[in-house]
């Protein structure tokens, strides 16, 4: 059942700024509605804003906005190349595909450098220990995610084996590179 309205009573009706909400102001008002505990509307006029110019009061201008203060970094966008199709199979194509789309991305947040992006993607199309190696932190990190809630399936163990088969193949492929070196 509906409760009855009084008929004198009218609701009150609030109306929305027709200015977005300003957080900044001048130096002034911003002393004087500290010392007042009240809020004072500064329009951020310049030179001076109307509210000093009202009061007659000297406007102190503006402090320089934090956010200019800092320094972003810019991270480029790197467009990748297509995955490798040397890859021998799917597995090994799924595991290359984690290990850049997912583990290289973070690597990059923790190391700015572009090492990861810049120089080993794109050697590991050419040098097969570089794509093996890549497939064995991809199979690793999968299975890390697999196993993050402690329940041991055997798609964890299928991944760590892929893992520890993808690692022995970059070292044997590596070999051969080192004693030629």
């Amino acid at each position: 059942m509906a409760r009855p309205r009084l008929q004198n009573a009218a609701p009150k009706e609030r109306k929305r700024a027709k200015r977005p909400k300003v957080k900044t102001g001048c130096i002034t008002c911003k002393y004087v509605t500290s010392l007042l505990y009240e809020h004072l509307k500064c329009d951020e006029g310049k030179p001076a804003c109307q509210r000093c110019l009202k009061d007659k009061l000297k406007c102190d201008g503006y402090q320089q906005s934090q956010v200019s203060k800092k320094a972003f970094r810019i991270i480029p966008f790197i467009i990748r190349p297509p995955i490798s199709d040397n890859l021998i199979s799917p597995a090994d194509a799924a595991l290359y595909h984690h290990a850049r789309e997912c583990l290289l991305i973070d690597f990059e947040m923790l190391d700015p450098t572009g090492f990861w992006q810049q120089i080993v993607l794109p050697r590991s199309h050419a040098i097969e220990p570089i794509k093996y190696a890549l497939c064995a932190l991809g199979g690793a990190h999968r299975r890390f995610l697999a196993t993050y809630a402690d329940n041991t399936t055997c798609l964890d163990i299928d991944l760590h084996v892929q893992a520890v088969q993808k690692y022995n193949l970059a070292i044997s492929h590596m070999k051969p590179v080192m004693e030629t070196a």
